[in-house]
Parts: structure tokens; C-alpha cells; sequence
């Protein structure tokens, strides 16, 4: 992708895409564009050209001095790990846009069991293409099977048990 496709806007139009095709809750999703948004437009001088090239810790160490003071604690530790899982999964996105995976993270509940925040599975995922993304540039050949049967038949003087036998596999395999 270039550089255009690394900006602000990409990542927010990438977080947004994520959240319709299901691999982030609504809630998260919203969670991190607020954060990529208060975080990044709270801090002056920053060159949003290719947000992933950010010094996430020091614009993060800035936006508390500058403007976090005002937040609570755990507010801003909330906005700290949804500005870091945001780029985070951006750069994931942007190195290969093609084989694109979320990630997957687990964490143990209060109550000692175990969820999974983002689910992961392995059937293919359909990639998120942004603006003038990448395309892939193999072409999918058709694929072929070959089914061996080995049937014993049975000893019979009575051709036609032969007959029907290999007129129902021709009607239910060849047909």
C-alpha cells in the first residue's frame, strides 16, 4: 500500500471495517476509534501521514501530560490499550493485506474461566480492502479430485446384479 493508505483516516476507516465484518465487537471497535481519535488529535505536531511509524509510548506519555490529566486512571488505561490495538492490528493489516488475521487474545474471567475477546478460526478470512489496496497476484486454479473405489463384488452367474450395480454408481457418482 502507499503512504496514503497509512493515515489517520485509513486507520479509522480500517477499525470501521473491522467492526462489519466481525472481527471486532461494535463496542471495541468504537472503544479504539475513540481513542486513535482523542489520542492523535490531542497532541499537536504529529505527522499523520503513516500511523504506523508512531512512537506509540511517547505520543501516549505527551497526551497524559498535555490533556490526560483530566481523565481518571482506568479511563486512560482504557484508552491506552484501544490505541495500542488499534495500530497494532493496522500494521498487522498493512504488512499483507491479502492474508489478513485478526488476533486473537484470551484472558481468564473473574470467575476463573476462559474467554476469548476476538474469536479466532480456521476457515479463511475474507480480507478487508481498503481504497486502492493490494490485489492478489496469483490467479486460483481449479482444483481436482480423484475418488479410488474398491468394491468386492460378489461371485454371481446373474449379470444383470453387475448391470444395476454400475448403473447406480454411474447415477449417483457421475451424474
Amino acid at each position: 500500500m502507499e503512504g496514503s493508505q497509512r493515515d489517520l483516516d485509513s486507520l479509522v476507516q480500517f477499525i470501521e471495517l473491522s467492526i462489519k465484518s466481525g472481527f471486532v465487537n461494535e463496542s471495541t471497535g468504537n472503544n479504539r476509534i475513540n481513542a486513535v481519535n482523542t489520542i492523535l488529535t490531542s497532541v499537536p505536531n504529529i505527522d499523520l501521514s503513516d500511523v504506523t511509524k508512531l512512537d506509540i509510548n511517547g505520543i501516549f506519555q505527551r497526551y497524559v501530560t498535555l490533556d490526560g490529566s483530566k481523565a481518571p486512571p482506568t479511563t486512560l488505561q482504557g484508552r491506552k490499550s484501544h490505541f495500542n490495538s488499534a495500530l497494532r492490528e493496522f500494521s498487522v493489516y498493512i504488512s499483507d493485506p491479502v492474508h489478513y488475521k485478526p488476533s486473537s487474545k484470551i484472558r481468564k474471567s473473574t470467575t476463573g474461566k476462559t474467554k476469548v475477546a476476538v474469536k479466532e478460526t480456521s476457515a479463511p478470512v475474507t480480507p478487508i480492502l481498503l481504497k486502492e489496496s493490494v490485489k492478489p497476484t496469483s490467479s486460483l486454479k481449479p482444483i481436482t479430485v480423484n475418488i479410488n473405489l474398491q468394491l468386492q463384488l460378489p461371485a454371481t452367474e446373474n449379470s444383470n446384479i453387475y448391470d444395476q450395480l454400475f448403473a447406480s454408481l454411474k447415477k449417483h457418482l457421475l451424474d
